[in-house]
């Protein structure tokens, strides 16, 4: 009767084991979720793990960039109000019905506006990383990490000073001619600036644009993981069913056996 009965107890014990296995699955939602379960697809699903994670901080970085360039481009975006207000200033002294005291008042204004420019282009920061001062380079890394330097974008910093703008000091309006000379000094100052505000702003569409294909990656990625390591549930679910009713007709087959078994030990006796 042992030899009878031991094929009935092994599948019994083979398809509770793969019940149990299915019943992880689908409690945890995933096909795989150890080597034992399929090493090969266990090493590309912890693979791909690490690239979604390094695209995500990636996405993270840029954004970080962006808002660096952002702060600086406010930053100029006053010190072009302030030259503005300078230009007018200068037409203004221009006027021949001014007298002395009238030039020294403008001329007094220009000094509070030079200060103010002179203050945002020192405080203009992020992170105590100042970015109208200094001609320096951050870089930001927006990629997998797989790519060394191509996947290394940066903000290039200004000094706005030594682009220009310390003739600021030399503005003066407290003569005519100081006042025509003001005006074309203001007009090259003004462009300076305009033309780092678009150098920020072409940095600031190559962060937007890494961005965009960061997040591509990421969304790409995470699927291609997804369909390796997710668990069809319509299928894990019929697997169930079929595995439970194999039980159960196991468990009632050895059953039978057991009574037969007794009954045959009865009749012995």
């Amino acid at each position: 009767m042992d030899i009878n009965k031991a094929p009935n107890l092994s599948i019994l014990q083979y398809t509770m084991s793969a019940q149990d296995k299915r019943m992880e699955q689908m409690a945890s939602g995933n096909r795989v979720n150890s080597a034992a379960d399929d090493a090969a697809a266990l090493q590309i699903i912890e693979r791909m793990n690490s690239e979604a994670s390094a695209y995500q901080r990636s996405v993270r970085n840029a954004f970080d960039g962006i808002s660096m360039l952002q702060v600086a481009e406010g930053g100029m975006q006053q010190i072009t109000n302030d030259l503005q207000r300078i230009r007018e200033l200068s037409i203004q002294a221009g006027n021949g019905i001014l007298n002395d005291n009238d030039r020294q008042a403008l001329q007094s204004e220009v000094n509070e506006l030079r200060d103010g420019i002179y203050r945002a282009i020192d405080t203009t920061s992020m992170g105590e990383q100042n970015l109208l001062n200094e001609e320096v380079e951050r870089g930001f890394m927006v990629g997998s990490g797989r790519g060394g330097e191509e996947q290394r974008m940066t903000v290039s910093g200004a000094d706005l000073r030594a682009r220009g703008l310390d003739a600021l000091d030399a503005i003066d309006l407290t003569s005519s001619q100081g006042a025509m000379d003001a005006i074309s000094s203001v007009d090259q100052m003004s462009e300076t600036v305009d033309k780092t505000r678009a150098e920020f702003g072409a940095q600031q569409s190559a962060f937007m644009s890494a961005v965009n294909n960061l997040t591509s990656a990421d969304v790409n990625t995470q699927a291609a993981r997804s369909r390796i390591r997710d668990l069809d549930y319509a299928q894990a679910t019929a697997e169930s069913t079929r595995n439970s009713i194999l039980s159960q007709a196991n468990i009632a087959v050895l059953g039978q056996a057991n009574l037969q078994r007794n009954q045959v030990l009865n009749l012995l006796d």
